[in-house]
């Protein structure tokens, strides 16, 4: 009966009606159909500016066995090579400042394949650098004040009534950094509540954090494991 009902569901418009209530839902094809589950769907991560080297990551990626990457454009005459092109998780290593775009191809074991790009730029000037990022040192300045991002203006005491956690304080029996670590998506970055609320982006309909210099050094430290100190 459940074999039923899944071939029904598939046969029919549902899975596109389903699929246009999901914010930012990015796996319908060029149509709009939307595929069975089965198929490798590659995410390459989220573009960002970095100093390099710079580590990449394809855990993202659903219903893939293997992975490749390769560097499809770069800046003229640069040497950037990729530490392991066939890794889950690697490292880009560029000498020269500038937009590299990586193409991730993730394949399953049917051999079927789908393909995601990342568009990394290199900053040599950019401080701190990825692996240094730590949150005693980076993160609670950031969320307690940085100059164009104050998440204490509602995540505190004396901030709105019902958030659920304070950023100023230990909360819930929880310290400040295993509370927010809790609101990290390791797996699919882009996705983690410290980035973006639930119910969207809107961040309470005024401040969202956009591409800027916030959101990298959150996502950068995100990717390098979210270190405390």
């Amino acid at each position: 009966m459940s074999r039923l009902a899944h071939d029904q569901f598939w046969a029919s418009n549902a899975p596109q009606i389903l699929a246009s209530h999901i914010v930012d839902f990015k796996f319908a094809n060029d149509d709009g159909s939307i595929d069975q589950p089965g198929k490798p769907i590659a995410h390459a991560g989220l573009d960002r500016t970095v100093i390099s080297p710079v580590t990449i990551s394809a855990e993202a990626s659903v219903f893939a066995t293997t992975y490749n990457w390769q560097i499809i454009e770069q800046p003229t005459d640069s040497l950037a090579t990729i530490e392991n092109s066939n890794a889950l998780r690697s490292s880009l290593t560029a000498d020269t400042d500038g937009e590299y775009i990586l193409q991730l191809t993730a394949s399953n074991a049917a051999g079927e394949t789908s393909t995601d790009t990342l568009t990394l730029t290199i900053d040599s000037n950019l401080s701190p650098s990825q692996t240094e990022i730590t949150f005693n040192t980076h993160i609670i300045p950031l969320i307690q004040g940085g100059a164009t991002l104050n998440c204490l203006q509602c995540h505190s005491e004396t901030g709105l009534s019902g958030i659920p956690v304070y950023y100023d304080a230990d909360s819930g029996g929880f310290s400040l950094y295993e509370n927010i670590k809790q609101r990290i998506n390791f797996s699919n970055v882009e996705y983690s509540r410290l980035l973006q609320k639930p119910t969207g982006n809107h961040h309470n309909g005024g401040t969202p954090i956009t591409l800027d210099a916030n959101y990298n050094l959150l996502v950068n430290w995100i990717l390098e494991g979210a270190r405390e100190n």
